[in-house]
């Protein structure tokens, strides 16, 4: 999992040394007792505090073909980004994407986009996703996409339902489902 913290992007936590992710092909280690120093409180500390209040974050390599025809990602294509991201997010609480048998699914009552600025080629963009609210049946995700000089791209929302498809039938979202949100998002709804 990544972390936006500030102007950098926790990647990876290995025993004793965090390494960010600055910016494309710069990378920063920082041994933990040395962060610890630089911060004068715990690790765990320092990235709480640091944290932004969106806690998933998923990268996509923009492709040839989200481009238009003025060279810039098609409007289409922050969609399919956005689409990438909410099927990370409710993969990784337990809502399945692949219809299977006795697990709950999702489907979208709405998504909407604002675009802020282009998205060029080549470069990636980053995806951050954090739930908004819940309901009795339904959340919504919001996001913030950011191409690869972490600059805000464009700002997207979900409503998704949880639904069983074999049923077709909205599924409450029970106490386990909301606990998970919980967990993953750092805060109580």
């Amino acid at each position: 999992m990544q972390i936006l913290m500030g102007a950098c992007f926790l990647e990876q936590v290995v025993p004793d040394t965090i390494l960010f992710n600055l910016k494309p092909l710069v990378k920063l280690s920082v041994p933990v007792p040395k962060l610890r120093e630089l911060s004068g409180r715990s690790a765990r500390g320092f990235f709480i505090e640091m944290n932004s209040e969106y806690k998933t974050s998923l990268e996509i390599r923009i492709d040839w073909a989200d481009l238009d025809l003025f060279g810039h990602v098609n409007n289409v294509a922050f969609f399919k980004y956005v689409q990438a991201a909410r099927v990370d997010y409710c993969e990784s609480i337990g809502l399945t994407s692949l219809n299977e048998p006795g697990k709950n699914s999702f489907m979208v009552a709405s998504s909407q986009c604002q675009f802020k600025k282009p998205i060029l080629f080549p470069g990636s963009v980053r995806v951050l996703t954090k739930v908004e609210w819940i309901k009795n049946t339904s959340l919504q995700l919001a996001y913030k996409l950011l191409n690869q000089n972490n600059e805000l791209v464009a700002e997207a929302t979900d409503v998704i339902v949880v639904f069983d498809h074999h049923t077709k039938q909205k599924v409450q979202i029970d106490d386990q489902l909301k606990s998970i949100i919980e967990k993953t998002e750092g805060r109580q709804f």
